[in-house]
C-alpha cells in the first residue's frame, strides 16, 4: 500500500463528502424530516424518463429499510445504495490510514469493461421500462403533458 498525497488525500475527502449527502438525506428522511425534490428534469420537459428514473425513490426506500418498494422504484436502486456505502467505507479506511487500498471493489470500479457492462444492464432495463410504459399509455400522457409535448 502506498503513501497518499495531500491531493490524494483532499480528492478523496471530496469523494466522500459527495458520497456521504445522499446518504445523510436518506437517513434523515428515515426520521421524518423531508426535502422536496425536483422531480425528473426529462419527463418534465419532453415526457420521457432518463435512465436514473426512481433511482432517488428507490435509495430513500432502502435507507429505510424497504427493500421491495426499493426494487419496485428501480431495480438498481439498492445496488446504488449497497455501493454508496462500501466506498464511504472505503475512503474512510483509506482517510484513516492515508494509504491507498486496492480491493476487489475499487479495481472493478476502475474496469472499463464492468462499466461498459453495467451501462449495457442499465440501458436495457431502462428500455423495457420504456416499452412497458409505451403499451400502458403512460408515456404518451407524459409527452402529451410535458414541456414539448404542450409546445407541439
Amino acid at each position: 500500500m502506498k503513501q497518499l498525497t495531500l491531493l490524494e488525500r483532499k480528492k478523496r475527502k471530496i469523494y466522500l463528502s459527495l458520497i456521504c449527502i445522499p446518504l445523510i438525506l436518506s437517513w434523515l428522511a428515515k426520521w421524518g424530516i423531508q426535502f422536496s425534490l425536483w422531480g425528473c428534469p426529462f419527463i418534465q420537459w419532453i415526457g420521457i424518463p432518463c435512465m436514473g428514473w426512481g433511482m432517488t425513490r428507490s435509495f430513500y426506500a432502502m435507507a429505510q429499510g424497504r427493500l421491495m418498494s426499493a426494487i419496485e422504484f428501480n431495480l438498481f436502486g439498492p445496488l446504488l445504495f449497497v455501493g454508496s456505502i462500501v466506498l464511504m467505507l472505503h475512503l474512510s479506511l483509506e482517510l484513516l490510514s492515508q494509504k491507498a487500498i486496492s480491493t476487489p471493489f475499487s479495481s472493478g470500479c476502475q474496469n472499463r469493461k464492468i462499466g461498459l457492462f453495467s451501462l449495457c444492464l442499465l440501458s436495457g432495463y431502462h428500455f423495457t421500462r420504456l416499452v412497458t410504459l409505451y403499451f400502458s399509455g403512460q408515456l404518451e400522457i407524459w409527452v402529451h403533458q410535458s414541456h414539448l409535448g404542450k409546445w407541439l
